[in-house]
């Protein structure tokens, strides 16, 4: 990821939702071919919970163009 990214967060009980505004950066998933140019209108939005292990991420939702990848992420401190 190249270019500039505004992040805004609100925190809803014990998780953060984020919303990400991914249009002035350049993106590249090189193992998905998948590729966003600066400019073209993007969004990530995502649910986090953070715990003492790890970081949780049991919603993950990102559009540009005539792209969406979701899912979900957890990320284990230790296994690291």
């Amino acid at each position: 990821m190249t270019g500039p990214i505004r992040v805004v967060g609100r925190p809803v009980g014990d998780d953060i939702q984020v919303a990400v505004d991914l249009t002035e950066a350049a993106l590249k998933f090189s193992e998905l071919g998948v590729t966003k140019k600066k400019g073209v209108a993007g969004q990530l939005n995502a649910e986090i919970r953070m715990a003492d292990e790890g970081v949780d991420v049991p919603q993950i939702d990102m559009r540009f163009g005539n792209v969406r990848i979701a899912g979900e992420l957890d990320y284990n401190y230790e296994k690291a």
